[in-house]
């Protein structure tokens, strides 16, 4: 039996509260929520120069305040997984992704910080 190694992303985590705000300030919002997130997703990557180099996943993490795990969404720029349209992970201490490609979306997110790996929801 082949061993299967989960899947992971590297990106910015953002919450759903924050990107359904987000949609109501660039006047996209949708009764259907997964289209008013998907809408939005795609005017911050297309800002950010990212449309066709980030994918939207969903991804798990621990809230800033500590506590179990709960759902994101992740402006994935890198992955793990072969069969994603994506940079492939480098090895440990290698940023698979250079600084100049996410500054503008970390900038648009408001982050402080590198991406992170994050562990696939799915």
């Amino acid at each position: 039996m082949p061993l299967i190694h989960p899947t992971f992303y590297y990106g910015y985590a953002v919450t759903e509260h924050w990107l359904l705000e987000q949609a109501a300030k660039h006047n996209l919002q949708n009764e259907r929520t997964e289209l008013a997130i998907v809408s939005v997703a795609m005017r911050i990557r297309g800002l950010a120069g990212l449309l066709g180099y980030s994918l939207l996943k969903r991804v798990m993490a621990p809230p800033a305040g500590g506590g179990p795990d709960q759902e994101y969404w992740c402006f994935a720029l890198a992955t793990n997984n072969r069969r994603e349209c994506l940079p492939l992970f480098r090895g440990k201490g290698i940023p698979p992704v250079s600084e100049d490609s996410y500054q503008l979306l970390k900038e648009i997110l408001g982050k402080d910080h590198p991406p992170c790996w994050y562990p696939y929801a799915g």
